[in-house]
């Protein structure tokens, strides 16, 4: 009887994921990935603001690795040296996604063809942080088109690596949300990512070693099947 209430629960949990995965917003914007998935080995790390992120991306780079820094970072800290005090806010900053989505972009144009890449963050997450919406957003339709041309070109992996939080939420010039913020952003860019046919893997709370060494095992495994 144990066994089948798990078995029950484990139903319930499946199918109402799967529910919310096609409630996702941003299927409203954009369609999923087209099987079958092409080799790739630009992989995007994500998850929710003051996460360790950037640590982990930068001892990747510390080992070698290429990656590609996070766009909003440069976006905001440029328009803080311009004296515009909250560019994240709308009011003070009315194309904010849409500038982080062309930074992201050109920056992707400029990645290896061949070479183990990782992102910090995707065109994914701006045009999800659009949705939710937090940050001013001047054309959700051209931001849409952008990124669906990548979705459809298969840019990235298919496995996106979720960095969980760490019981908190740092802050500092450039983060500012609150604990409530960090997990909105959180759920919404997991949706966003599973709804459009990611594979989405959890990194555990951890040093930012160990973190780091979860991904590149993983990605090892892979490539050992």
């Amino acid at each position: 009887m144990a066994f089948l209430k798990r078995i029950a629960v484990g139903i319930f949990f499946a199918s109402t994921l799967i529910a919310a995965q096609n409630d996702a917003p941003i299927l409203n914007h954009l369609s999923p990935l087209k099987a079958p998935q092409k080799t790739c080995h630009r992989y995007v790390i994500t998850g929710g603001p003051g996460v360790g992120k950037t640590s982990i991306i930068r001892h990747l780079k510390e080992k070698g690795y290429h990656v590609v820094g996070e766009a909003a970072t440069d976006v905001i800290s440029y328009a803080l040296g311009k004296g515009i005090s909250m560019p994240w806010d709308k009011a003070y900053k009315s194309d904010f996604n849409d500038e982080i989505l062309e930074l992201q972009y050109k920056r992707q144009n400029e990645t290896p063809d061949e070479k183990l890449v990782f992102f910090d963050r995707s065109m994914i997450d701006t045009f999800t942080y659009a949705l939710i919406p937090m940050g001013g957003t001047k054309s959700l339709e051209n931001m849409a088109l952008k990124v669906q041309a990548v979705i459809d070109q298969q840019f990235y992996n298919r496995t996106v690596f979720f960095i969980d939080n760490l019981n908190g939420c740092e802050k500092n010039e450039i983060r500012h949300e609150n604990l409530d913020q960090l997990h909105l952003i959180e759920r919404h860019l997991e949706q966003s990512y599973r709804a459009l046919g990611y594979n989405v893997i959890h990194i555990t709370r951890d040093t930012v070693e160990n973190r780091a060494q979860q991904i590149l095992s993983y990605i090892n495994r892979e490539i050992a099947k």
